[in-house]
């Protein structure tokens, strides 16, 4: 059981031999996502009988879970990445078959939640709205001993012990098919279940707040973070004043006409939001008197695709298309899992985003999201 392996699971998504989607509880019970279960089931189920039948399983797999061969600063369970995702996130000159480096090795074995974040925030930045990689649990009964790819991880004293699937639910979809909403959405509530940065100590390595990119071939460097950019700054003032100054500053330019400010809003909304959950009511409240929100009838044009504006957009209430330059247009339902973080969020944007219905909207600004995700 993976409650065996992992003594505290909680928010860690896992796929069953069913095709279903769950997480752990705070009290480590494990709970059926039925909303993503009903979404992906079909796509889940193929993707199980595609691993179980394939003769090179590291293609689905990001690596597995399992105990350490000697204790380390998080203690005694490790997440060991397989070589060819060390690639992507560690990306060196020269030909692909040559052995790992040596500062790929010294990555190769991760705190679970640290690794887990890594993935999440990792980017392809030829699709950068794509789900590179979806990392999700699955216990097929091995023991670590029996992941190839981990085999320099691996001692005597932990090759028989028992150990977990990190699978990559989205390795079977082309890279350029795979920025669909439901597995935006299976993203951020992974990643808003597991990742809290506010709980770090200060002194560590700061985590990152957007995108995670590979350097360019040829470049090698030590320092896992220099190559993250912050949309964010994080330099303003958390205070009455402090927001007013950065709404004046940054005046609201919407695309249509049609928007309609309303007001005021409830703060206990904002907690419906993945950015928002662990922030202090006190915060919450201060955020909710100075937010700008709208409503906007059917048709109306809210985002523009190409634009790169600090505003990031909220839906409350109602249905929003978003149109991208090719491919197929989705619809985002408010109250929904995709309605739980900032729609078409990447800058410039990627999509355009209409009203479908009469809808509510709330902005909220890049700097207000740095100073959320950097303090609490």
């Amino acid at each position: 059981m993976i409650t065996d392996i992992i003594r505290n699971p909680a928010g860690l998504g896992v796929l069953t031999p069913e095709g279903a989607l769950g997480f752990f509880s705070a009290d480590n019970v494990f709970v059926v996502d039925e909303e993503m279960t009903s979404a992906l089931r079909a796509h889940n189920l193929a993707f199980l009988a595609a691993y179980s039948g394939s003769t090179d399983g590291a293609r689905f797999r990001v690596g597995a879970v399992g105990k350490t061969s000697m204790k380390r600063d998080w203690g005694l369970v490790s997440l060991f990445l397989e070589e060819s995702i060390l690639r992507d996130l560690y990306p060196v000159s020269g030909p692909v078959n040559t052995g790992l480096t040596l500062f790929q090795r010294r990555n190769q074995e991760k705190s679970l939640y640290r690794g887990i974040e890594l993935l999440l925030e990792y980017r392809n930045m030829e699709y950068p709205d794509a789900s590179v990689y979806c990392p999700v649990l699955f216990d097929r009964g091995v023991t670590l001993g029996e992941y190839p790819g981990l085999s320099e991880c691996v001692t005597p004293v932990n090759a028989g012990s028992p150990a977990l699937d990190v699978l990559n639910l989205v390795a079977e979809i082309p890279i350029d098919r795979r920025a669909t909403v439901v597995f935006s959405a299976l993203k951020e509530r992974i990643y808003s279940t597991v990742i809290h940065k506010e709980l770090r100590r200060p002194g560590r390595l700061e985590v990152m707040q957007d995108l995670h990119r590979p350097q360019p071939p040829g470049v090698v460097t030590d320092a896992v973070y220099a190559d993250v950019q912050r949309r964010g700054t994080g330099e303003i003032t958390l205070t009455s004043q402090g927001l007013d100054q950065l709404y004046a500053s940054h005046p609201v330019e919407l695309l249509s006409e049609w928007a309609e400010t309303t007001y005021p809003l409830d703060a206990s909304r904002l907690r419906e939001f993945v950015q928002f959950r662990d922030v202090a009511l006190t915060t919450l409240a201060l955020i909710a008197s100075k937010a700008v929100l709208y409503t906007a009838p059917p048709g109306a044009h809210l985002l523009e695709r190409g634009k790169s504006d600090p505003w990031n957009l909220y839906l409350l209430e109602g249905s929003i298309t978003l149109t991208p330059a090719e491919g197929a247009t989705l619809v985002v339902e408010g109250h929904s899992v995709s309605a739980r973080s900032p729609v078409a969020f990447l800058r410039p944007r990627k999509y355009s985003v209409t009203a479908l219905t009469k809808v509510t909207f709330l902005l909220i600004h890049d700097e207000i999201l740095a100073f959320v995700g950097a303090r609490g």
